[in-house]
């Protein structure tokens, strides 16, 4: 098992990928059908890919430290500072444009998955299950869950299940780095997304299962399709996050706050455009103008409210916890 460079693309993907949800709600601002391929737009394929490097860094951060008192203090450091200054500007927003207070900032719903991840990560670490040795059977058991599952259609195992499937996927890299050959893995890993997320191909792959195993139903399709994909996207985040070459040195991680942030102020560039200039309709038009407000705004947050609370981690160190073998 090895640690994340200090000099990654972590926080360049991480960047892209908040970029990419604000991206995906600017069609729903402006009246647009959002893309999509197997169901999955954009967004969503960002938020998969967000879980996927969340499950490899919380599980290094788990196994860093001392105690679960520390893990547990460090989480909510980096996610609940931020949402102070975030509840204030949709306050201050409703008060002065009396939009509808019943809004919900759309992208929040991933923070209690993320969340219930953090949880599981520290119940699994604490059950001993965090090592080599016994991940294989945590493994075995969700994988056989979801096989058994595969024809349901249900919110929860479309949406959620892969999530966590993901998380766990970014965990089990995290304690097998050292012994996975990224240098084929990685390009592999690359070709196998594509192969599902092309129709063409994907319904070849789909048809060919079919002929093994009989009719599948819609569900079942999707549910078989979404394994290589789930056991690759993974994969894939990790080679370009951690085994590349570096493009660009941040040390400024603005990515939450674009997350959290960018739906309110996606909401008030459309409240205020229509109440007292030209309604902003297209999309480029609105994109832009919404980045170049909430670009600043994620500055501020990371440099005035969630770097400081990071830098607070040092109080709750109280030694490294040995890595599991």
């Amino acid at each position: 098992m090895k640690s994340a460079s200090k000099t990654n693309n972590f926080n360049l993907i991480r960047l892209l990928l908040a970029i990419s949800v604000v991206f995906a709600h600017t069609y729903d601002f402006t009246g647009r059908q959002s893309p999509t391929s197997w169901g999955i737009n954009v967004g969503y394929f960002a938020v998969q890919a967000f879980f996927a490097i969340s499950g490899y860094l919380i599980v290094l951060s788990f196994l860093r430290a001392g105690s679960l008192l520390e893990f547990a203090c460090h989480r909510a450091l980096r996610i609940v500072p931020a949402l102070v200054p975030l509840g204030i500007f949709m306050v201050t927003s409703w008060l002065i444009l009396r939009y509808d207070p019943q809004l919900d900032n759309a992208p929040l719903w991933t923070l209690k998955w993320e969340a219930a991840c953090y949880c599981l990560c520290a119940l699994a670490g604490l059950l001993g299950l965090l090592k080599r040795q016994t991940i294989p059977f945590l493994v075995a058991a969700s994988w056989i869950g979801y096989v058994w599952f595969i024809d349901d259609s249900s919110y929860v195992f479309r949406y959620v299940v892969p999530l966590l499937m993901l998380f766990m996927g970014g965990a089990v890299i995290a304690l097998f780095e050292d012994r996975i050959p990224f240098k084929v893995a990685g390009p592999l890993s690359l070709v196998v997304i594509a192969l599902i997320l092309l129709p063409s191909s994907r319904q070849t792959i789909i048809a060919a299962i079919g002929e093994w195993t009989g009719p599948l139903t819609h569900a079942a399709e999707y549910g078989v399709a979404a394994v290589p994909y789930l056991i690759a996207l993974p994969v894939t985040c990790i080679f370009l996050g951690n085994h590349t070459r570096p493009l660009i040195d941040l040390r400024s991680d603005l990515s939450y706050g674009i997350y959290i942030f960018g739906f309110p102020v996606q909401y008030v560039v459309t409240i205020v455009s229509y109440w007292y200039f030209q309604p902003v309709t297209g999309i480029p038009a609105h994109f832009a103008i919404t980045m170049a407000l909430l670009l600043p705004i994620a500055y501020l947050s990371w440099t005035f409210v969630e770097k400081p609370a990071l830098s607070a981690k040092r109080f709750f160190m109280v030694g490294a916890q040995p890595v599991a073998a």
